[in-house]
């Protein structure tokens, strides 16, 4: 949201509702009113977080922010940010601090240290927020074998949704494989990503609801037999991009899936790059081929067969298309819905 003074009325625009014109003439109790409300439901925000192990400690993971804080593309930033439009924004964030999801990077000595940078807290909406991280451990099998259930279970405690990119699994040939299988059988023993592995890092959440397998828009094949009448957006705005092409179907693809997602309550999550946005195997199969469907079914098939015999907890898996919107214009407007510039 932002606040600016206009004395003319306001020009009706598909990013009008985002702007109020008049805030500077509201008395301090409304405004104190307007951040109060903007924080306590703010639209559901995406943050991701580094994850490497504690040199002290080799059970337990540190967490911290994933870039510095021009870079930084997390919402939780962006809240930090706005909350400098004026003095009633900073005491607003004060409160929401009250009920918020604070990250810590330290309990190895009982006295939780909060994941901060030039004194900025990382505060989370446990409850609606999407928390993904950027995993920097996973060496060797050692290494995430020692790694302890019960030390992440508080370390975690009041998220309810993560996701993990589909690009940071560690399947390739990168030095950091997190989730190295740990498995017994001969066959399984080189294998960089194990699906078992995966669902022993879930188990940290003791208060997931739901994990989401994301998938980058520019990194997906669009299917064989996509009928092009079906890509553009039908209700919501084009989005564009100077590039065109290619990378302007793919854009219309994601305003649909936008469109889907509106008309059957799927959930969409927002960071300063882009969005990500739920899709269902039955979308996903008619823009993107079998793919997403089948790699998200697999969690869900491992997690359902590991848990059989064991006190885990019943969580739904879901699949995510997350879009990069820097640049991107929305059909009528000139302003960019993202911008590359940094937080401060």
């Amino acid at each position: 949201m932002e606040a600016v003074e206009n004395t003319g009325e306001p020009v009706p625009s598909p990013t009008a509702a985002t702007v109020f014109h008049f805030y500077s003439r509201l008395p301090p109790e409304l405004k104190l009113k307007v951040w109060t409300a903007f924080y306590e439901d703010p639209l559901p925000g995406a943050h991701r977080f580094r994850l490497s192990i504690l040199s002290s400690n080799y059970t337990r993971l540190a967490v911290r922010p994933d870039d510095d804080q021009k870079r930084d593309a997390s919402a939780w930033r962006e809240r930090r940010a706005i909350a400098r439009v004026d003095k009633y924004a900073f005491d607003a964030l004060l409160k929401l601090k009250r009920s918020a999801t604070i990250l810590y990077k330290d309990i190895a000595h009982n006295h939780p240290i909060r994941v901060w940078e030039n004194g900025m807290t990382a505060m989370v909406n446990g409850k609606t927020d999407l928390l993904t991280f950027r995993c920097y451990y996973g060496y060797t099998k050692a290494s995430v074998a020692w790694l302890s259930v019960r030390a992440h279970s508080e370390l975690f405690a009041n998220i309810t949704q993560i996701a993990v990119d589909e690009n940071n699994l560690g399947g390739g040939n990168g030095k950091n494989r997190p989730f190295e299988c740990l498995c017994l059988a001969r066959h399984a023993a080189t294998r960089k990503f194990c699906l078992r592995t995966l669902c022993e890092f879930i188990r940290f959440f003791k208060d997931l609801k739901v994990f989401y397998r994301a998938f980058s828009l520019d990194d997906l094949g669009l299917a064989n037999s996509l009928d092009l009448s079906t890509i553009p957006p039908q209700k919501l705005p084009r989005l564009y991009t100077a590039k065109g092409g290619a990378k302007q179907v793919r854009l219309d693809v994601f305003r649909r899936l936008q469109e889907i997602a509106q008309e059957k309550g799927l959930k969409q999550f927002h960071d300063r790059r882009g969005t990500y946005c739920e899709v269902q195997y039955k979308d996903a199969l008619h823009f993107f081929g079998p793919k997403i469907g089948k790699q998200t079914e697999e969690i869900s098939k491992t997690w359902t067969a590991v848990r059989a015999n064991r006190d885990w907890a019943n969580i739904e898996f879901k699949a995510l298309v997350w879009a990069n919107l820097q640049g991107v214009t929305v059909s009528g407007e000139e302003q960019p819905l993202r911008t590359a510039k940094p937080w401060y």
